[in-house]
C-alpha cells in the first residue's frame, strides 16, 4: 500500500502517478508497523511519501 501525506492512494502501481519533483521524504514500513497504524491489511508493508 501506498500513502501520500496521510492518504492512501493505492497498491505500488500508485508510485507511477507522483512525480519525483513533488516528494519530499520516502518511508517504508514493515509489515507489523503498517499494520499497527493503518489496520491488518498490509502484508508486505507500506510505503509512505510526504510531499513538499
Amino acid at each position: 500500500m501506498v500513502y501520500r501525506d496521510g492518504v492512501l492512494v493505492g497498491a505500488k502501481a500508485a508510485l507511477r502517478s507522483i512525480k519525483v519533483g513533488d516528494v519530499a521524504e520516502v518511508r517504508r514500513l514493515s509489515p507489523s508497523e503498517a499494520s499497527q497504524r493503518f489496520g491488518l491489511d498490509h502484508g508486505a508493508g507500506a510505503i509512505l511519501i510526504t510531499s513538499k
